[in-house]
């Protein structure tokens, strides 16, 4: 990363005031995240691992030391060599730094640094896509929206204290702007965040808030979003009749076209299993196996039809399931801890007991800790042959039999994603 000398000596700090940029230090935002990280990126060239390191390092020094003319684009006919094509337009964008810094425009370059992290997330590039959303927000650091997608990369990169902070930073700039919506989507990811760390009333109030705001901007699929996530901070407590409350809302307002539908439906057949109501749960499970793509994902869905399935004593259906997630697991693809853990309910239910043991030895030891106990009772129940779920039938006046009519006609109207498809950014959600 070296630099063409300037032609004339800088000015020294005894000559003039030192120059500060008002990007860092600021009040509320995380240090710097180390750029060497990126160079760990699964990427297939490893000249593109350095170009993406190259720029982030700059950008640093660049921001920290005044933005001054620092930069002479040394050797920029080999950098742009190694520009992917769907980038290019972001990183012309973003080389200005190297040759009149003078005549950027914050907003553009982080306009660009977005270009670069919905790119990278697309490709699962965590590290590079967390990194440049975390510039965006430096660079435009009003911008509410930019914080609050630099935490949700943290989240998904399992950096929660760093996200924590990117999240009170996005709401504090859409709380001063009043920025309803903002403030929403900053609550929504927080609240998510909260729930993955286990502190579940955390977790619910982030989401009460986010739906509050939500309805007082008048977006019916924002106050939607909230209303999932209500019930899922509601599920993780065990509160599953003030879940499926919030569930019902969510159905009503999701439209179909909304990305998160799908996702709706799967959590709400999960939330049925834990009222032990399978038989309604599995039609859902089986219907929304399209979209379910990525291997986690995948994996994940069919430990739930397999356990769905011994539930209601559906052998054929139960036999072909698991053997495909043992063919998961063998496989060596990234398995979900919950997924294994589903699995063993399944083979347990079954009275699978071979299976059972090592599924649940393995959902042992793969637990988070916060999970560990869940997972060894889990364990001593099929060491000691203890039955598995049982079926419950709905009675006849309760509403779950409409809602797995209303949600199986819904999921046969949506359109199923070609491969390779992963769901979009909530950055991409409509906002009617």
């Amino acid at each position: 990363m070296s630099a063409k000398p300037q032609e004339q000596r800088p000015s020294t700090a005894a000559e003039e005031p030192e120059k500060k940029s008002r990007i860092s230090p600021v009040p509320g935002m995380p240090d710097w995240r180390d750029a060497d990280l990126v160079l760990d990126e699964e990427i297939p060239s490893d000249g593109s691992k350095v170009l993406f390191w190259r720029i982030l390092a700059d950008y640093r020094l660049w921001l920290q030391l005044g933005r001054g003319p620092l930069f002479w684009g040394h050797g920029v006919g080999f950098w742009r060599s190694l520009y992917p094509p769907e980038l290019s337009d972001a990183f012309h964008a973003l080389e200005k730094i190297w040759f009149s810094p003078h005549l950027v425009e914050d907003s553009r370059l982080a306009e660009a640094c977005a270009g670069v992290w919905h790119w990278a997330e697309e490709r699962e590039h965590l590290e590079i896509a967390l990194q440049f959303a975390e510039l965006a927000a430096r660079l435009d650091p009003d911008r509410s929206d930019r914080a609050a997608t630099a935490g949700r990369l943290c989240r998904r990169r399992r950096e929660m204290p760093r996200g924590t902070m990117w999240f009170q930073r996005s709401v504090r700039q859409a709380t001063r702007q009043k920025h309803l919506i903002n403030k929403a989507i900053a609550r929504l990811g927080w609240s998510a965040l909260e729930r993955e760390l286990g502190r579940l009333k955390e977790a619910e109030q982030h989401a009460i808030k986010g739906f509050r705001a939500a309805m007082r901007a008048g977006r019916r699929s924002l106050a939607a979003s909230a209303a999932h996530e209500i019930m899922a901070a509601l599920a993780y407590q065990q509160r599953y009749d003030e879940a499926w409350l919030h569930a019902r809302s969510a159905i009503t307002m999701y439209k179909l076209s909304h990305p998160r539908f799908p996702v709706l439906a799967h959590d709400v057949a999960v939330l049925w299993t834990r009222l032990g109501y399978f038989s309604n749960a599995l039609p859902i499970f089986e219907r929304i196996m399209p979209w379910m793509q990525r291997v986690d994902d995948h994996a994940l869905g069919v430990a739930n039809i397999a356990r769905a399935s011994a539930a209601c004593g559906d052998r054929i259906r139960y036999e072909r399931a698991i053997r495909e997630f043992v063919g998961l697991l063998q496989s060596k693809a990234i398995i979900s801890p919950s997924a294994v853990y589903h699995g063993a309910r399944a083979a347990q239910t079954a009275q699978d007991w071979q299976r059972a043991d090592e599924l649940a030895r393995l959902s042992l030891a793969r637990a988070a800790e916060k999970n560990k106990p869940s997972a060894r009772a889990l364990r001593e129940e099929i060491q000691a042959r203890t039955p598995g779920d049982v079926d419950r039938i709905p009675d006849l006046d309760s509403d779950f039999d409409t809602f797995r009519e209303s949600l199986l006609k819904k999921l046969s109207r949506c359109a199923a994603p070609a491969p390779p498809w992963t769901a979009p950014p909530p950055e991409n959600y409509p906002m009617s």
